[in-house]
This record gives structure tokens, sequence and C-alpha cells, in this order.
């Protein structure tokens, strides 16, 4: 590949971006006199490096890859992150499906707008992100995630923001959808429009258990008029309220301080995985907490401290409860 000086040309696509974007200049001279394990986390050897893997935006920065690089306009027009998982099996046997992919965002404030709109400013046409997703022979599904605008858990970046949330089925998807998504084995995250630029520190993907519904049984033969029964005695007295679980949400006991005992299911509320919790407490078992992932899988904890959970964990409805 030919490299290129980095001369102001008269074109001004061909321009570095320095010419197009005041203070990036300043950025990137200070990444160029740091040292090399100051700079991205892009390779193995640099895991451990402060800043995370990063878009080669100007010419003498950017390295070929499914295209070969180019102008700053083309080195940054819709550039992508591609996650390939094609000898992964999902639990249940398969039969689980694509259910949302979480964004961890640069804690730097000047990193996280990038992944909402481009360099040049937030315009409708350089703004969010599609999710492609292919099946194990790199084919486009039939059925595709949300927009990014339908499927995502925030519109827009705020100072501080960290967590970014895509779902990828609406609530009225059809069981076939389900279905088809469970083939899912490469995602492509392409950000839409000119000058954009990739960074995140982190991607996971989250698939969930299909539930079989199956057939619905006949129904049943109009019951047979008894006679008048005498009045039904008082309803028994409500059990104890939820909230006798405290709720530490999104956080996670230390492996030391917390035994496994067994998973209960998936697709389960904070309010259900409690409520079993304390029932089998009330059995006699030695379960005093639970951990709720956020796909909804329960498991029934044994606490060995009294201290608070502080380790994050996930995001939206994942939380740990201490009864």
């Amino acid at each position: 590949m030919e490299l290129r000086s980095g001369v102001p040309a008269s074109d001004p696509s061909e321009m570095p971006l320095e010419m197009h974007l005041g203070g990036y200049n300043d950025l990137v001279d200070r990444i160029s006199k740091s040292e090399m394990t100051a700079w991205a986390a892009c390779t193995s050897g640099l895991a451990s490096s402060p800043l995370p893997c990063r878009t080669g935006a100007v010419e003498r920065r950017c390295h070929d890859g499914l295209r070969a690089c180019g102008s700053v306009q083309e080195n940054t027009y819709e550039p992508f992150l591609e996650l390939d998982f094609h000898l992964y099996e999902p639990p249940n046997d398969g039969n689980s499906y694509l259910f949302a992919l979480h964004f961890r965002l640069p804690v730097h404030d000047e990193y996280g707008p990038l992944f909402f709109h481009s360099l040049t400013g937030d315009v409708v046409e350089n703004r969010g992100w599609r999710v492609d997703v292919y099946d194990k022979y790199h084919e486009l599904l039939t059925v595709q995630c949300l927009s990014w605008d339908a499927g995502s858990n925030v519109a827009e970046h705020t100072d501080g923001l960290r967590d970014v949330t895509h779902h990828c089925l609406p609530p009225t998807a059809e069981d076939s959808d389900y279905k088809e998504m469970s083939r899912a084995r490469f995602i492509r995250i392409t950000l839409i429009g000119n000058y954009r630029q990739v960074w995140l520190d982190k991607v996971d993907v989250f698939f969930r258990h299909i539930v079989e519904s199956g057939p619905l049984p006949p129904p049943s033969p109009a019951p047979i008029p008894s006679p008048l029964s005498p009045p039904a005695p008082p309803d028994p007295p409500f059990p104890p309220p939820l909230d006798s679980c405290t709720i530490f949400p999104n956080k996670a006991f230390r492996e030391s301080q917390a035994t496994l005992l067994w998973e209960v299911g998936c697709a389960l509320s904070r309010d259900q995985c409690c409520g079993y919790a304390r029932a089998q407490s009330a059995a006699g078992q030695n379960v005093n907490g639970f951990l709720l992932s956020a796909s909804g899988c329960c498991d029934m904890l044994k606490l060995n401290t009294l201290a608070e959970p502080t380790e994050d964990y996930q995001f939206g409805v994942s939380a740990t409860g201490v009864l």
C-alpha cells in the first residue's frame, strides 16, 4: 500500500482530518508522542492499553481491512465492527435466540458521543448505527434486529453515559422470528454516515431461551350445575411482601462471598426470583439470596457475608437479592 504524506490537497475529500476538524490535530499529536503501550487496545498484545480500539481515520494510522485505506472521507465512511461466533452453540440445545447487544462506551466523554453521531456534528444522515445479523454461512438472516432508534435504550449521549443496550426483536415478534434469530452466528455493527469513528471498550452478546408454547388443549366441557355450597372460608393471609428481598440492581457478590446452589430457570422477573428464594428458604433450604441475569435467569445463592454486593454485573433487570 502507498503511504500518503498528509500534504494538504485541493480536493476536500483528500485533505487530512486535521483540515476538517478543529482540535483533532492536538489529539493526534498527543497520541503520537505517547509510548506504544499507551495507545489503543487493538491487539491482544496491547490489551491493557488505556485507550479503546478505534477506527484509523487519518491516512498514517489506517490499516487495510475488508476495505483498503484511502482518504479521510473514505476511511471514516460507515466503519464497522464484526463479531464472529460461528462455532458457538447457543444454550438450551441451540433453542435460544439473539436477545440483545450491550455496548460499553469509553470513560472519556469526548469519545462516547462518537457512537451516536459524526465527528463533524449531530446531523440525521450521520447518526446512529446499524446491526446486521448473519447465519453460519455469512448469509443475512431473513429477520434482522430493530433499527438503532427503535432497539436502543438510549437515544442520545449524555455526560457520564457508559452503557447502551440494543434489543433485537420487538415485543410483537412472531414465533418464526425468534426461531430465525436463533441462527445468528455473525453480527456486524456499522456506524451510519460520513466521518464516523468506532470507539468502544466492550461489546457483549446475549442469547435468551425460546419458550415452547405447544398446542393448546381442547376446551373443557361445560360444568354440570351443582347445588349451592356453603359460604367459603375466609381467604388465607397474604404472604410476606416481596420487599423482604433487598434488591441490588446490576450488582453481584464476588465468588468468595456467595455459593451458587442451583439454577431455577430463565425469563423470570425480580419479583418471581425473590418469591422463589423466599419459598425455598421457608421450606428449609439453605437459601438466603439470589442472582438474576439480564436475560432473567435466576440462581439460588448461599451468602457467606453480611456485606453488600459491590461487583458490577450486566445491565437491565440483572440484580442480586438478599433475604
